[in-house]
Formats: structure tokens, C-alpha cells, sequence
């Protein structure tokens, strides 16, 4: 939840417009996160992919999710969020996918945001000469080495920055990330056999004790009805494939 401002009403409900567009159907659930970040990031030997779901957090206490939707879509130009740009996940973990006016600082020149979880820091979407990032400014993880203001000192140091332009805010970890509950996560160099975007749980579900190529059908994250056949559209994960066999949630 962010510390100030306020958020939408979740789910969206029936009489909005916008449940004909992105019917999410979960509500925003208070609950503590325990994150230990390094003090002291440093630059990886290699970036690494960022994860599906939480890859850093704003000052704000609020959750930053990398900026692809469960089928593995823009997030920001697919899915419904609030007047401050964020939503709620299945396990209520209310979230931004990009830049939130919402954010202290947002359009404060360098001014840090949030922290990424590999340590290094998140700024606004101001640089220091007044104008807007853009991702012509940012190298491959969506940052760059520049001075900002942290803990009230200017420090020269990596940083990525927020764009109005896809991927929002981190394209890739430059340091080595942690996981949600502390400790280091591993995670895929750059580079390497990627898997795609994982399906939702319910389409997983679906196709729980069924063979290839078995109708099936669920309700979507989003609550949509879904009918398809089962299919394997992540190596090894067995999902009911929308369309008969399309993927896309």
C-alpha cells in the first residue's frame, strides 16, 4: 500500500467502464514484506533478467513489478490501474508496472524513487539537465552512472530511471538482485535460453491430470472465460492454451 495517496476500488466492479476492458478481479490486502538490500550494490560480472511479478520497491512502500502482464503483454498499455497508476496481483500486493504521479520526487531532477532489488537505485522521470528520460539516454538495464540525491548527498553512482517508454523502469538487473524474503536469488545471465512468460495459475489448473491436446477451459486473472485444449506452452508446464492452442492469456 503506498504511504501516501490513495488507490483505486479493487476489483473492478461491473458498473465501471472499464471492466470491459481489464476485469481484474483482486482485492488490495495489507501485509508486511520483509526485503534486505544491499547497502553497497556493485555491478555484476554480467546483467541478469528481471523476473515475472516484484523486482524492486518505491520509498512509497509500494511494490515495483517489471512491466509485462501475465501473458506476457505491456503491462501498461493492457491492463486497468488506478489515478496513480498502480493495481492489485491474486495475492493482493497492491503495485506499479512504470511511473506513478503518485511518487514523491516523480519530477525532481535525479531525485531516487525507490531501489531496485539488486541495491542500485530508481529515480524519477527527470534528469538532471530538466528533461525527461528517455530509453536513447539509458543503456541495456534501463540506467546509467550519473549523480543523484541520496539520503539528502549527492553521490555519483549507477542508477536506472524511469520513462514513459517501455520497459518503464528496469530492463535488467546490472547488480546481483535478492529476493523478496532476503538473501541472494539467482537469476538467469543475459543472453542465455530464456523461458517465456509463465501462464496463470488457472491455466494451469486446468489442465491438472489431463493429457495434450484435451479441451479445457478456466477464468482468466483478468475474469475472462477462457476455452481451449491443454498444451505445453513453457517447457514442462502443461496449461490450458487459449483459441485452441494460441498463446496469450
Amino acid at each position: 500500500m503506498p504511504v501516501s495517496g490513495t488507490t483505486g476500488t479493487f476489483p473492478v466492479q461491473r458498473s465501471d467502464p472499464a471492466f470491459q476492458i481489464d476485469r481484474n478481479p483482486n482485492s488490495i490486502r495489507a501485509q508486511e514484506l520483509a526485503i534486505e538490500l544491499p547497502a553497497a550494490p556493485r555491478a555484476a560480472p554480467q546483467p541478469s533478467c528481471v523476473p515475472m511479478g516484484p523486482i524492486g520497491i518505491t520509498l512509497d512502500g509500494v511494490l515495483l513489478f517489471n512491466a509485462l502482464d501475465d501473458g506476457g503483454r505491456d503491462a501498461v498499455a493492457h491492463e486497468v490501474q488506478d489515478r496513480c497508476n498502480g493495481h492489485p496481483e491474486r495475492e493482493g500486493r497492491y503495485h506499479y508496472h512504470g511511473p506513478s504521479p503518485c511518487l514523491p520526487g516523480i519530477r525532481e531532477p535525479e531525485a531516487v524513487i525507490g531501489f531496485a532489488f539488486d541495491g542500485f537505485p530508481i529515480t524519477g522521470l527527470v534528469s538532471t539537465d530538466g528533461r525527461e528520460h528517455s530509453n536513447a539516454d539509458l543503456d541495456e538495464c534501463h540506467g546509467r552512472e550519473d549523480a543523484v540525491r541520496v539520503d539528502g548527498k549527492l553521490v555519483r553512482t549507477y542508477h536506472y530511471a524511469m520513462t514513459r517508454e517501455y520497459p518503464y523502469t528496469v530492463g535488467c538487473f546490472r547488480g546481483t538482485p535478492v529476493s523478496l524474503g532476503g538473501g541472494t536469488s539467482a537469476r538467469e545471465p543475459m543472453g542465455g535460453e530464456r523461458r517465456g512468460p509463465m501462464p496463470p495459475r488457472e491455466a494451469v489448473q486446468a489442465c491438472e491430470g489431463r493429457g495434450a491436446q484435451a479441451p479445457c477451459g478456466f477464468v482468466s486473472p483478468r475474469g475472462d472465460e477462457i476455452r481451449g485444449i491443454c498444451g505445453e506452452p513453457v517447457p514442462g508446464v502443461v496449461a490450458c492454451l487459449p483459441g485452441g492452442g494460441r498463446r496469450g492469456f
